[in-house]
């Protein structure tokens, strides 16, 4: 997932930034920034959720990233304003916000599994 760090970047978030959204280590996104571990399944699907962007894109390093622009990663307003609500919240409510959302996220997954 060597693409990661070009699509992190491009994303304006730090290594810490993506990790925390993630639950992850800062070390485990270095690691797959350099190609030294493989993240799991639903890793990559949470990846590929928080940059809008194809699976394919985070596993192939050998896709061209000029076909990543036609994919928006830019902010929608929607976007904008939850970020400023959330920026607001004490650390233990974005906890829960987060929670929620990766709930959420999985129902989802869920649901778009079943219907196949």
């Amino acid at each position: 997932m060597k693409n990661l760090k070009i699509i992190r970047e491009k994303s304006n978030l730090s290594q810490a930034q993506l990790a925390k959204m993630l639950h992850l280590s800062q070390q485990t996104i270095c690691k797959y920034e350099k190609g030294e571990s493989e993240a799991s399944f639903a890793t990559l699907v949470q990846l590929s959720s928080i940059f809008t962007i194809p699976i394919s894109y985070l596993v192939d390093d050998s896709l061209d990233f000029d076909d990543l622009d036609k994919y928006d990663m830019s902010e929608s307003e929607q976007e904008k304003l939850l970020l400023s609500y959330f920026r607001n919240l004490s650390p233990s409510s974005k906890d829960s916000i987060l929670s929620i959302c990766k709930d959420l996220c999985m129902q989802v997954m869920a649901n778009n599994q079943n219907k196949k």
